[in-house]
């Protein structure tokens, strides 16, 4: 008690009640960071040696959360550091103090509590046998596929000898919680890791385990960010075992192969997507494509996988707005993103760079060598999306040398790329304009001549609108929420 009746006494002091000398010369600049369920608070005050700053922080409620004190050394630089284990999610405002500072510091940091996530009871191959299905030869269809149901067993076992998986054959593998098809690229692959003199005892080994437990997973660190747990954890495994216990993994396969898992009753299917879970880290997104009842993605590699809801929200996104439910299925699906952790800029024109980059997402086209654009610097956060994209035929420059990537977006421009990106999903099968009464505007005199295709391609597959009294505003700005709409109507 007789600390923190120090501690309020002298926040008293030094939140106005303390006259000073240096009352119009003081100065503070201070940064705020969360990290590890701590708050570091980093300052420098320029009246500077041995001076007292105060820290007094208010919860989302407006609670007193936390109070502290501490001196600047010689160069006036200070630090706190605030834990922020057990604390509620949502805005705190921090506020500092010292003598001679006017008014004082006042800012607010986002804390999103860690998401907890059961940890992974690990498989050795030595598991009982009734957790096996062991076969000692395969019996390939004559589709070239083969499917082996585990039910609710951990592990396939298989002789190296009995595989001789030739191009063009699919191992499917079907579990309670998921299923995984694995082409003959990545079994040949992982062969080759095995010395000749020990094929004849090696056996190629699958194993699946769900988690168990408890383990921390950190989120996206805002209180607009909700990343939940949507179904099974699952630590999947391939790998080639010696007799003499010798395990033979690939670190990437050579092509890749498609994960299907459950997902929870009651998840929102528009939200949801198989995440990565690295040992330490954050998720990392990987995709979610529904197959029937479940949600599919490519993997280059095994590892821990997990079925997440993210549930992104955007102060200037309310529930109501007619854009909301796309904006929102799109930053769950990583293909757009706010201008900021809490604002999307609904009615912001788009950005020529901000398009493409959306475009390459949805696409999953590679980064390639530098587009010859002088303006697309090589280190900018958009250098490697357009570079891919140009090298796909996705998008053209303003001139042979000149991209404009900051430039602002016409819906007409939007058409032509949208077209484009259109013709690199569907390939030859692309959709060509028919010139059907159909897709006419009214202003249709005011598009572009370069652009007249592509406007009336891309309304006759419904992949855009006019803004109203048959009117499409060639000419007019796109707006990031008119992007995501017209972007969702092609990747839905």
């Amino acid at each position: 008690m007789k600390k923190w009746a120090g501690l309020l006494l002298i926040c008293s002091m030094l939140f106005g009640l303390m006259p000073s000398a240096h009352a119009d010369s003081a100065t503070m600049t201070a940064a705020l960071s969360v990290e590890d369920s701590e708050l570091t608070v980093s300052g420098v005050l320029s009246t500077g040696n041995s001076s007292w700053i105060s820290l007094r922080m208010t919860g989302p409620e407006g609670e007193l959360a936390h109070l502290d004190q501490t001196t600047s050394d010689s160069n006036g630089s200070f630090t706190f550091v605030v834990p922020m284990a057990g604390k509620t999610a949502g805005e705190y405002e921090v506020v500092l103090g010292a003598a001679g500072l006017t008014g004082g510091f006042r800012q607010e940091v986002t804390y999103t509590p860690p998401v907890t996530l059961p940890p992974v009871v690990p498989i050795i191959p030595e598991m009982p046998e009734s957790k096996v299905v062991q076969l000692n030869r395969l019996n390939w269809n004559s589709d070239g596929s083969l499917q082996i149901s585990l039910g609710s067993k951990q592990g396939l076992k298989v002789p190296v000898q009995a595989l001789q998986v030739e191009n063009g054959k699919q191992l499917q593998i079907e579990h309670d919680s998921m299923s995984v098809n694995i082409p003959a690229a990545v079994l040949n692959e992982l062969m080759k890791q095995v010395p000749a003199s020990a094929i004849g005892q090696a056996e190629l080994w699958f194993t699946v385990s769900k988690a168990e437990g408890e383990q921390s997973l950190s989120g996206e660190g805002s209180a607009t960010t909700g990343l939940h747990v949507a179904g099974d954890r699952l630590e999947l495994e391939l790998f080639v075992l010696e007799a003499n216990g010798t395990k033979h993994q690939l670190a990437a396969f050579p092509e890749p192969l498609k994960l299907s898992m459950s997902v929870d009753n009651g998840a929102d299917k528009g939200l949801v997507g198989i995440y990565y879970i690295p040992t330490n880290g954050a998720p990392e997104y990987v995709g979610g494509i529904w197959d029937g009842s479940k949600l599919t993605a490519m993997l280059d590699h095994f590892s821990t996988y997990a079925v997440l809801e993210y549930k992104k929200t955007f102060e200037d996104v309310p529930a109501h707005h007619w854009a909301q439910r796309v904006i929102q299925e799109l930053a769950a699906k990583h293909l757009m993103q706010g201008v900021s952790e809490s604002k999307f800029a609904p009615d912001r024109s788009m950005t020529r760079a901000e398009f493409t980059a959306t475009l390459v997402r949805a696409l999953k086209l590679e980064s390639a060598e530098p587009a010859p654009f002088a303006d697309v610097e090589a280190g900018s956060w958009y250098a490697d999306e357009v570079a891919a994209a140009y090298a796909a035929g996705l998008i053209a420059g303003k001139s042979s040398t000149v991209f404009a990537p900051e430039a602002q977006l016409t819906r007409e421009e939007m058409a032509v790329i949208l077209m484009n990106a259109a013709r690199i999903k569907q390939g030859d099968a692309g959709k060509t304009a028919s010139g059907s009464a159909n897709a006419a505007f009214q202003d249709e005199d005011a598009i572009s001549d370069w652009a007249v295709s592509a406007v009336h391609t891309a309304a006759e597959a419904g992949y855009v609108k006019g803004r109203g009294n048959g009117q499409f505003v060639p000419k007019g700005l796109l707006t990031r929420a008119e992007a995501a709409q017209v972007v969702y109507r092609m990747f839905p």
